[in-house]
């Protein structure tokens, strides 16, 4: 009553009306703010040229010099030269520790006098190494500042001099005007800092916060006369990638219609035998299991109602028990590359898959860390949930029963009456020595409503899901035979698909589409978009050569220790405050940046990215409630911590890694 005279008071009234047209005024702020920023960088974009790189596939002979005349004119202050072949880019990046005999090729800049084809000019030489027999492609970026004076010339040319006893192939790219390095950091720093604030801070949904975020990036290169073709864009995504999700997406919708998840849960209620904390563990099991082919948020959807009926049952504290689940999910979806988007892009990406990393792999060096942090998590969680896991009330699981797990409706051959239950709760308060004959009377009962509620409910379709899974996990295994090696992980998940919808009847089929998350992929390709104009700016080379810095301050034998700390720890805190997606496309780069310069293995860094992002995506703080942090944060430390001793003892100590991960100096 006095919360309704609350309500209808002057003064309270007047206050809510002054939140109202404060939020409106707010919202009108956004959205001219935003329509400014569209407005602005729209103009950049239909003003400014398309740049097409102009690329030629030269064939150097040894000791020859070769010319290729820049077609653009050049009107900044330095020429960006991109090579790609049999380059080793170790020896290209620390030239100081090669030997002499070292065979290279010499890259420099010419100025052709207006008059006579004489060079009147010529910028500082860079040697770039080369294998002596052709072990693996890599790819050189040479910035060549310009004298003054030679800026706006046309008889501008790039030299190479092979000094390689043999004749080489590559291909070469020119940049006649590349964006300014300090500017291009500056606004990458000040991009980056933009999506994370909405993200945070919620002002935009993070799809449309990331494509505002990637629309403002390309203006920035327009704005620096770098406009990529729309083509070159569309080059950015990474569709192998998508294509992984988008196959899984589809397998998930089929699999969810059969039921599969609801009987699974009454399962693990049906083992726990009324338990609540062996309840607790069967659903956090069922949880990682599924977790490692299925995405977390998906397990997690599929598996709450049920939850959250036998917590009703049992008197559980419900969101105690979906943070729970939560948690473990988010540990299960590190096994495998497909558990989860972050380990998607991972396994994916150009750089991991040059190092043959497959599935098997992923999932066997994964493997321990993953099983050590979640028997870790099981004993903290006991015991930080362990006066929290029962409700406070004293309400009887008797009555809970008899009000919420009843449906007569739907179980027609359920005779469990009011009447049945008040006497059975009256036998429960007059003779406390059968109270545990009475719990698993109890036990039954719910569980003979649960079977007949929750069940499978289309037995062939779970056939053939089971097929279509079946052939993905084959083709997942076997990724490493010669007779599929060059199938990915994406293709894989694509063809078992496409069996999969074959084997579906028409009238199913028409609700798949319907369950792909298709804001999840549109939000990936943006990202991937931002993350490759950052590229283009210079801001990642930046942010590689920082975080390089730092590692060679160490001692060498210390390197490879303080890269696996050094990465899982920051991709942890970063998960922890905004989406994990960026981040992983992010720390991809950087991992790639560390592996070529600092001569560092490259997959044990890959396996601290994963656990790092998975991990710390448990202690995500956007909209997190304060009891979610006191469960979660003492488990992402804890299960952090833990990966990194299991990295440092396998790779530091017993080094398990390939001795092929690093581009040694030959």
């Amino acid at each position: 009553m006095a919360v309704r005279l609350r309500r209808h008071h002057p003064f309270f009234s007047e206050q809510q009306l002054r939140r109202e047209k404060w939020l409106q005024t707010l919202r009108v702020i956004k959205r001219i703010v935003f329509v400014g920023i569209w407005v602005f960088f729209t103009i950049l974009i239909c003003q400014t040229p398309t740049v097409d790189l102009q690329t030629d596939v030269v064939s150097l002979s040894p000791q020859l010099p070769h010319l290729v005349r820049i077609q653009n004119e050049a009107m900044h202050d330095a020429v960006r030269v991109m090579l790609y072949g049999s380059i080793n880019v170790l020896k290209t990046l620390q030239p100081e520790r090669l030997a002499k005999s070292a065979q290279y090729v010499v890259v420099s800049v010419i100025h052709n006098g207006n008059r006579t084809n004489e060079t009147a000019w010529r910028s500082a030489a860079r040697k770039v190494y080369v294998y002596r027999k052709f072990l693996k492609v890599g790819s050189v970026s040479i910035d060549f500042k310009l004298k003054e004076g030679r800026v706006g010339h046309t008889k501008l040319h790039v030299s190479l001099c092979n000094q390689h006893n043999e004749s080489l192939g590559m291909l070469l790219s020119i940049h006649a005007n590349p964006i300014n390095r300090s500017l291009g950091i500056c606004c990458g720093l000040v991009l980056m800092v933009l999506l994370y604030l909405m993200l945070v801070s919620n002002v935009l949904e993070p799809i449309f916060a990331a494509w505002l975020v990637a629309f403002s990036a390309l203006g920035v290169l327009c704005f620096e006369k770098s406009r990529p073709a729309l083509s070159t864009i569309v080059s950015w995504v990474e569709m192998e990638t998508l294509g992984l999700l988008f196959a899984t997406m589809i397998m998930v919708g089929i699999l969810s219609e059969t039921g599969l998840f609801d009987y699974l849960s009454v399962l693990a209620y049906q083992l726990s035998r009324g338990n609540a904390w062996l309840l607790l563990f069967n659903l956090c099991l069922v949880a990682s299991v599924f977790s490692m082919a299925l995405d977390n948020s998906s397990t997690f959807t599929l598996l709450m109602p049920v939850t959250a009926r036998l917590c009703e049952t049992l008197q559980l504290n419900t969101m105690v028990v979906l943070i729970s689940i939560a948690l473990f999910a988010n540990i299960g979806d590190s096994l495998t590359p497909i558990g989860d988007t972050p380990n998607a892009i991972i396994a994916n990406d150009d750089h991991v898959t040059s190092h043959g990393i497959t599935f098997l792999q992923f999932a066997m060096h994964m493997f321990p860390g993953a099983i050590c942090a979640m028997f870790v998590s099981w004993i903290m969680l006991y015991f930080l949930i362990r006066n929290q896991l029962f409700k406070s009330t004293a309400a009887n699981p008797l009555r809970a029963t008899r009000f919420k797990l009843l449906d007569r409706q739907r179980v027609s051959d359920l005779r469990l009456t009011a009447e049945k239950i008040q006497h059975l709760f009256q036998r429960l308060l007059q003779h406390q020595k059968h109270q545990d004959e009475l719990r698993l009377q109890l036990y039954k009962e719910t569980l003979g409503v649960m079977k007949a509620r929750y069940r499978i409910r289309d037995k062939p379709l779970l056939i053939k899901c089971g097929v279509g899974y079946g052939f993905a996990i084959c083709m997942f295994m076997l990724q490493s035979l010669p007779l599929i090696r060059n199938i990915k992980l994406s293709w894989a998940a694509v063809v078992s698909a496409i069996l999969l919808v074959i084997l579906v009847n028409e009238a199913n089929t028409r609700s798949i589409l319907g369950r792909v998350e298709w804001t999840q992929l549109v939000y990936l390709a943006a990202l991937y978009v931002l993350i490759e104009c950052l590229v283009v700016m210079g801001f990642l080379d930046w942010l590689g050569d920082l975080t390089t810095g730092l590692i060679s301050s160490v001692d060498e034998s210390n390197q490879l220790a303080v890269s696996i700390l050094l990465i899982m720890w920051t991709s942890a805190l970063g998960s922890a405050f905004v989406d994990n997606a960026p981040i992983t496309t992010m720390m991809l780069k950087v991992v790639s940046h560390l592996s070529f310069t600092n001569n560092l293995p490259f997959t044990p860094m890959i396996w601290a990215l994963s656990f790092g992002v998975c991990f710390g995506n448990n202690c995500n703080l956007i909209g997190a409630s304060p009891r979610f942090i006191s469960v979660s944060l003492p488990i992402t430390v804890a299960t952090v911590t833990v990966a990194s001793a299991y990295l440092l003892i396998a790779h530091c100590y017993f080094q398990w890694h390939a001795e092929d991960d690093t581009l040694k100096i030959q």
